[in-house]
């Protein structure tokens, strides 16, 4: 079983946590959110029905999503840094490959996506970058 751990959850990374789980990319036991505080963490598990997560479980996760705003990223980038993820994909608007991959362990693979906005109705396409992905 592969392990998810998403960090944000507002519309973007809703909408990205809703179409997976129904569309059976993802089950609910292998998801696990970190929201800006302990309070939204465990309402937006609640909501989706997956598990509440503290940083601590960011090493043991397959791969990171992060889904917050571009202005939090380098604070978030700070926080999970010392649990050494195994990769990271962003779909935070405007925040390049070359930021993240700066703000990480050295190696440490990281996708940038670039979704559009009809992912909220559970369409549309999406871009993405990466240097370990060819």
């Amino acid at each position: 079983m592969k392990k998810i751990m998403m960090i944000g959850c507002g519309a973007m990374g809703g909408a990205i946590l809703s179409g997976c789980l129904s569309k059976g990319l993802w089950t609910k036991e292998e998801v696990y959110i970190k929201a800006r505080t302990e309070k939204s963490t465990v309402e937006k598990a609640e909501r989706y029905g997956v598990s509440a997560a503290s940083l601590k479980d960011i090493g043991e996760a397959d791969f990171v999503l992060l889904a917050v705003k571009p202005d939090i990223i380098p604070f978030v980038l700070e926080e999970i840094n010392p649990y050494r993820p195994r990769r990271v994909i962003s779909v935070a608007a405007a925040v390049t490959a070359a930021t993240l991959e700066a703000g990480l362990p050295e190696k440490t693979p990281v996708i940038r996506v670039m979704p559009n906005t009809s992912r909220f109705g559970r369409g549309g396409y999406d871009s993405y970058y990466s240097r370990a992905v060819r």
